[in-house]
């Protein structure tokens, strides 16, 4: 059925696999860097992070890795021809990694970065965070609407 391709598809599997687990490990350096920075009293580089983690999460990701790709590749031939040194070439392994891993090191920092602080809120706030809500947001939750809004089987 898949008439010799069945090397090639392995080939691909083990590429996709390789570009993955790489970038994983570039992302938690990125987001335990990140979440190190936020938690520390060094206001600069929360703010850094914070705007890195704004700028990566709001822009496509197709659009990174075309922009890290060429972008990156243009910038370090500007710097090679400046100091006079041969032009280096990007690999495009090398490049995905990059991208993969300055996309999802985002994720992994905001998700850090928050898990962090939520686990020392609760004790805070005097217990568990699943009944602080029902208690603290239900009642402002809940305003009463026009009756032909409601559904037919709340109405009273």
């Amino acid at each position: 059925m898949l008439y010799g391709f069945s090397g090639v598809i392995l080939q691909g599997a083990i590429v996709t696999l390789e570009l993955a687990l790489s970038s994983v490990v570039l992302a938690v350096l990125i987001g335990l860097v990140g979440a190190g920075a936020k938690l520390s009293q060094n206001r600069v580089t929360g703010l850094i992070f914070e705007g890195y983690t704004t700028l990566i999460r709001g822009v496509p990701d197709l659009v990174l890795m075309l922009l890290i790709f060429y972008g990156l590749q243009i910038a370090l031939n500007v710097v090679t021809d400046s100091l006079g040194i041969d032009q280096i070439d990007i690999d495009p392994m090398v490049a995905g990694i990059i991208t993969l891993g300055f996309i999802y090191g985002a994720y992994f920092y905001r998700n850090l970065s928050r898990s962090v602080y939520g686990g020392a809120e609760r004790p805070y706030r005097g217990g568990d965070g699943f009944w602080f809500y029902p208690r603290a947001n239900l009642p402002a939750d809940y305003v009463p609407g026009d009756d032909a809004l409601r559904p037919a089987g709340d109405r009273q």
